[in-house]
């Protein structure tokens, strides 16, 4: 799951406005281009779910958990990530909950940018999507969930 061919065809499908970069690191390495964002798939009250924030931040699970009133909150190993999405990186995973069928969670840092960019399942590609765009597809619950 989650092959470029199917992340463009799920975005072609509901006419998401979005460019794909074949190789971002190379081409904007000298640019304020922050990189993609970083996609994590957790275990909330032992339901799949992937949590987007920016490099930068890490997520704090107890004020997760607390703001959530989830009964518990845990990162999936890296073997259910394997498991779950056999052809992607782990730590490239793209942030569409949509084509996964899971919820998003989100930090409020990634929704102050214009646009969200993620890597498509490998590092070699970036996809760029205007964020108005990314919140209409994927609706996600945004929150103080980093620190």
């Amino acid at each position: 799951m989650f092959s470029t061919n199917q992340i463009k065809e799920h975005l072609d499908d509901r006419g998401v406005n979005y460019s794909l970069w074949p190789d971002y690191y190379e081409e904007h390495i000298e640019t304020d281009f922050k990189g993609p964002v970083k996609t994590v798939v957790l275990k909330i009250d032992d339901q799949y779910a992937f949590m987007v924030t920016s490099s930068y931040e890490h997520i704090d699970i107890a004020r997760m958990k607390s703001i959530l009133h989830a009964r518990s909150i845990e990162f999936a190993s890296e073997e259910e990530c394997k498991d779950l999405f056999p052809d992607c990186d782990a730590t490239a995973l793209p942030a569409l909950g949509s084509l996964a069928h899971m919820p998003v969670y989100c930090s409020q840092k990634v929704l102050e940018d214009e646009q969200v960019c993620f890597n498509p399942g490998t590092h070699d590609k970036v996809v760029k999507v205007p964020v108005e765009e990314f919140i209409s597809l994927e609706n996600p619950k945004a929150g103080n969930f980093t620190k």
